[in-house]
């Protein structure tokens, strides 16, 4: 608890002494990245660096001794934004027959991450700016979908969703950054990266306990989220067999099953119920156990019910999908594998119930069939723990 006070008292007090990066202002930028650049302080400037197949855009600024230094932020270094040809051997042929640059690495002070978005993708013209999915994070993510909506920037649909920003790939013919940048004599031309700069912890303040606002503190511990790193979820069928997806609020926007993380004490079916019903205000129960991979427990069950009210903070929207059309919906390969598996076993159970039913209609009518005149050959009842296709003596045995 210790740790964790102090560690939010030094959150609070960076904040404080930089202002620049605290998380708003976000949506101006997007809409008018060039004016930014009138916003840069006196000793800040971008630094352009172009390699074989590297596009990299830094923001640093000039010490004592007139040495330019990445802009650190907290303990991980801020201020770059780099993107690598999608030939470029780092990918591995993972995007082989495609002529774009992909984004490698992005951190920015808030406020100025589409400055130098724009910038790469000046560069790149006339190649298009593609995000990498597997690395955006959600402050990224809002700077892809303003270049959806921005003049000036024409965006092409790569992928299936149409709404989803980081399916596309972007082109900016007219440099209104570059520009901005050398009339402001802020733009460095190098073919050398600045060196990251080191974090120093910084010395921990004294502690008054007359001036502290202990209602911060209050509101740290409401904050604090009890939950544990185990995972439930849960494949929901309807009627027809269709499962139920949601698609995530979050970044990358992929689809998922309900289900999250369970509470501390909480038993893993109790979690997935209650997940379900936080998610999609359905009640479940009499979950069957699928598979459990690492801290995930999987589970199906079937309900009649198939109208979803879906929490605006965690989804989006649902839909109830049918297994032949999955590969239309972007989510974890793993999900995917778990569905496949839930419909096994339905197909397995009914199999199981068809072979049951068979076998005590089976009995039933054999049982009826016996011989009540005792005349040879049929001088005994059949058997009825199989049936006979001959009269004993000449088949069967």
């Amino acid at each position: 608890m210790k740790l964790l006070f102090e560690n939010w008292r030094k959150h609070k007090k960076y904040l404080k002494d930089h202002p620049y990066m605290e998380p708003d202002g976000l949506q101006e930028a997007i809409e008018d990245p060039a004016a930014k650049v009138g916003k840069l302080p006196e000793n800040w400037f971008v630094k352009l660096i172009k390699l074989p197949g590297i596009i990299r855009v830094e923001l640093v600024e000039r010490d004592k001794e007139g040495r330019f230094q990445r802009i650190p932020g907290r303990e991980d270094p801020f201020s770059v934004v780099q993107a690598a040809h999608t030939s470029h051997e780092a990918y591995h042929d993972r995007f082989e027959g495609t002529d774009a640059y992909m984004i490698q690495k992005s951190s920015a002070p808030a406020g100025f991450g589409p400055l130098l978005y724009d910038l790469v993708m000046e560069e790149a013209y006339p190649k298009p700016l593609r995000p990498d999915p597997e690395l955006v994070s959600d402050a990224a993510t809002r700077v892809w979908q303003g270049y959806s909506e921005r003049e000036g920037i024409e965006a092409d649909l790569f992928g299936d969703d149409e709404e989803n920003p980081l399916q596309k790939e972007y082109y900016k013919e007219n440099p209104t950054v570059k520009l901005a940048l050398k009339r402001a004599k802020k733009l460095i031309l190098d073919e050398e990266e600045t060196p990251e700069p080191e974090f120093k912890e910084p010395e921990p303040e004294p502690f008054d306990m007359e001036e502290f606002d202990w209602e911060e503190l209050d509101d740290l511990y409401e904050h604090q989220e009890d939950d544990t790193d185990k995972v439930a979820k849960v494949v929901v069928l309807d009627k027809d067999n269709q499962i139920l997806l949601l698609k995530r609020t979050e970044a990358p926007h992929d689809w998922d099953l309900p289900g999250g993380h369970l509470k501390k004490g909480e038993g893993a079916e109790d979690g997935a119920e209650r997940e379900t019903k936080e998610e999609t205000n359905l009640n479940i129960s009499g979950l069957k156990h699928l598979k459990t991979e690492e801290n995930v427990k999987f589970y199906k069950t079937e309900t009649d019910k198939t109208e979803v009210t879906v929490d605006p903070k965690e989804h989006t929207e649902y839909k109830w999908v049918k297994v032949s059309d999955l590969k239309d919906y972007k989510m974890h390969d793993g999900a995917k594998s778990v569905i496949k598996m839930a419909i096994k076993v339905i197909e397995e159970d009914y199999q199981a119930d068809v072979k049951r039913q068979s076998r005590k209609w089976k009995i039933r009518l054999i049982g009826k069939g016996g011989n009540k005149t005792k005349a040879a050959p049929f001088n005994r009842n059949p058997s009825f723990s199989r049936s006979k296709s001959a009269p004993a003596g000449f088949g069967g045995s």
